[in-house]
């Protein structure tokens, strides 16, 4: 299996499509655990480490764009892919300083397949973050936070969430 034992978090309010992918991510092996906003992608990102995380464009609450702004002063080494409708981002991901890709809403199932991958066994992440800022604030985040990152325990998957996928109760 491609994504044996990899950790992939899908952050997508659209609940058909994130369904589809979560179910697509789980039957190659992948570890998958959802967050429908940004915001709660948040919270799920301190809970775990994840290999890498999909995150869509127009979201409630926090969008993807605020999320991976938020998310790139703490877990800078995290890849994340955009999942966009919209062609002005989706055409220019170099936009969007920290991405490690992009996907144009409707993507194709392999396309997904091959971008998550190559995220999940890219050795050198750093270089596809250049035009990020390195302080050493950032870099002080990034090793700290594996003393408060929780670990793989938690109790299942609660009503409403595609099978192979993981959400903590609370939310």
């Amino acid at each position: 299996m491609t994504g044996y034992g990899k950790r992939v978090l899908i952050i997508d309010d659209a609940q058909d499509l994130h369904y589809l992918t979560a179910m697509v991510l789980a039957n190659v092996g992948y570890n998958v655990y959802s967050a429908f906003d940004g915001l709660e992608g948040l919270h799920e990102m301190k809970k775990r480490r994840y290999d890498v995380v999909l995150v869509d464009y127009h979201m409630p609450r926090l969008d993807g764009l605020q999320f991976v702004e938020i998310s790139r002063t703490t877990w800078p080494e995290t890849p994340i892919i955009l999942l966009s409708g919209d062609a002005s981002v989706s055409d220019r991901p170099d936009r969007v300083p920290g991405l490690f890709g992009c996907l144009s809403k409707p993507f194709e199932l392999p396309q997904l397949l091959e971008l998550v991958n190559q995220a999940c066994c890219d050795t050198g992440i750093s270089r596809r973050f250049e035009s990020m800022p390195r302080t050493k604030e950032i870099e002080r985040r990034s090793h700290d936070r594996q003393s408060w990152v929780c670990g793989d325990s938690f109790k299942g998957m609660t009503e409403g969430h595609p099978p192979g996928t993981r959400r903590s109760e609370g939310f």
